[in-house]
């Protein structure tokens, strides 16, 4: 497996160890704690263009303000659409 997508599962491994988050609601969590888990907040797989951006590790969003780090889950994140040549989108599928 890359590197870059081991980086990735691991991030999403320790975003999933905080359980699943109810819609519309984020939890937060010390960021140095986060951090002694391995976490490498340089990787992920999305980001979304909100004024304050999530980034995801695949359905599990995150964000850094100040010392901590907002959790969030976002189902939509865990889809991608496949263009295809003849410029109509495939049915989306999910990454994991």
């Amino acid at each position: 497996m890359p590197e870059i997508l081991r980086i990735i599962k691991r991030n999403y491994e320790i975003l999933r160890s905080y359980g699943e988050i109810e819609r519309d609601t984020e939890i937060f969590v010390n960021k140095e704690k986060i951090m002694e888990k391995g976490f490498n907040f340089k990787f992920f797989t999305s980001i979304d263009d909100t004024d304050e951006p999530y980034r995801y590790c695949f359905e599990k969003g995150f964000r850094v303000i100040g010392d901590y780090v907002y959790i969030k889950d976002d189902l939509t994140q865990a889809e991608i659409t496949v263009k295809q040549e003849s410029g109509k989108n495939q049915r989306p599928f999910p990454l994991i």
